[in-house]
């Protein structure tokens, strides 16, 4: 069987497009956002389902330009392990505690999006209906393989 995977730009356009066999991989997983898949000689590769992109690309850079937009702020921690408190703030010269402000983040080159391969969510579940079916499939969990 064969599927699609690929890169998406910031417009969600489909880009670096690769064809890839089942037959290829000795072992695929479910991950919480797409699958784990093991080649037979080792290598492992990650692939995100596409409402990942949505998700986490386009919803956080929509709640990152609100935060900064409505200007919010946290306090400079002294001691970042822990909880923020009046005590565990920095203060300028006045005693002030200093705020930080919302940064603008662009979250396609901060979390490199454009090296994330994915699957589109019909390929997703027509990859795991084969895996089970040829016994390949197992569950994925912290880096490991399990049955």
């Amino acid at each position: 069987m064969i599927f699609t995977t690929y890169s998406l730009n910031r417009d969600k356009k489909k880009i670096k497009i690769k064809e890839m066999d089942i037959n290829r991989f000795e072992k695929i997983g479910a991950t919480g956002s797409g699958l784990a898949l093991k080649y037979k000689k080792g290598k492992i590769i990650y692939l995100k389902m596409e409402y990942w992109f949505d998700e986490f690309y386009i919803n956080a850079q929509k709640r990152n330009e609100e935060s900064v937009k409505k200007r919010y702020y946290s306090y400079v921690k002294i001691d970042k392990d822990k909880p923020d408190h009046p005590k565990n703030r920095v203060r300028d010269n006045k005693g002030r505690p200093i705020k930080n402000y919302t940064k603008p983040i662009d979250y396609y080159i901060e979390h490199e999006v454009m090296k994330v391969k994915f699957i589109s969510d019909d390929d997703f579940y027509k990859v795991y209906d084969k895996a089970e079916k040829l016994g390949i499939f197992y569950e994925w969990f912290e880096g490991e393989f399990y049955n």
